[in-house]
């Protein structure tokens, strides 16, 4: 702890990690074909969980994360409860919803170092906890090994979210906030009735990267879409348009246009293989 609370150094070697490269299939041909896990040191781990969850309860006292946020929510399976809201919204509109799904390209590897950093310090988190994250980061190293060879040797992280801890979907879903209140506070909310006759509105849903967009009119989906892609870009992330999908034929420049008729309450998520 006292590493953590400043204290005492943070010394280079618990901030450097082991890349291993697992073949995507039986004969890859480029680096894409390639998934990277990374492996960091216990202690690394052990220090991050205690400023993990002393983060968790600065951001559940102040607000800090939307409701709609559902990836990073303690003790609520948030993949169930992010598909029984989606099909319950669009169960009360008879699934005749605008939507648009937004899957990111290499989400946690892309973002901005610049960013991370300045929505860190906007949240005017404690200073032992702001100097850490923001120490941490700059520390980030990476030895990257293909079988039992190491092909390079202590690689900076320039960008992105080194993962491996409980810390890093954390700060992502901290980068992706500012998106999410914007979505909130500038477009109108799709509304349902619940069973003891109270109101809830929505008009997007968040599972750490995993974002869908819902709107009762069309003009009002292609604001809240660009509106996602200019914020992504800004922060240094990529919307992967072959993998996110849509219903609305002004979106279809950011995802692809589904066929037929609109998309019903089983639309299956590819990644958690449960129902949109």
């Amino acid at each position: 702890m006292k590493v953590a609370l400043g204290e005492a150094p943070l010394e280079e070697w618990m901030c450097r990690g082991i890349t291993y490269l697992f073949p995507k299939n039986d004969t890859p041909t480029n680096a894409s074909q390639y998934r990277p896990i990374t492996c960091m040191s216990n202690l690394y781990k052990i220090t991050t969980k205690c400023v993990t969850e002393a983060l968790q309860r600065e951001i559940k006292i102040r607000g800090l994360l939307t409701e709609n946020q559902m990836g990073t929510m303690r003790k609520v399976q948030g993949a169930k409860e992010h598909a029984l809201a989606n099909i319950a919204i669009n169960a009360a509109h008879n699934c005749r919803l605008y939507s648009t799904w937004i899957d990111i390209t290499k989400a946690f590897d892309s973002v901005d170092h610049l960013v991370l950093e300045h929505v860190i310090r906007r949240l005017k988190l404690p200073n032992w906890m702001t100097n850490f994250i923001l120490d941490t980061i700059k520390r980030w190293t990476i030895d990257i090994r293909w079988h039992k060879e190491c092909i390079i040797e202590g690689k900076k992280i320039e960008r992105g979210i080194l993962q491996g801890d409980s810390l890093s979907p954390l700060l992502f879903v901290l980068c992706m906030d500012p998106l999410s209140r914007r979505l909130r506070q500038l477009y109108p909310s799709v509304q349902i009735r619940t069973s003891d006759s109270r109101e809830f509105g929505t008009n997007h849903l968040l599972y750490i990267d995993d974002l869908k967009l819902l709107a009762k009119d069309e003009d009002v989906m292609q604001k809240m879409t660009k509106e996602t892609e200019e914020y992504l870009t800004h922060i240094g992330l990529t919307i992967n348009r072959d993998k996110s999908a849509t219903n609305s034929s002004r979106c279809a420049d950011t995802a692809r246009l589904l066929e037929g008729p609109r998309p019903t309450n089983t639309w299956v998520s590819r990644k958690r293989g449960t129902h949109r």
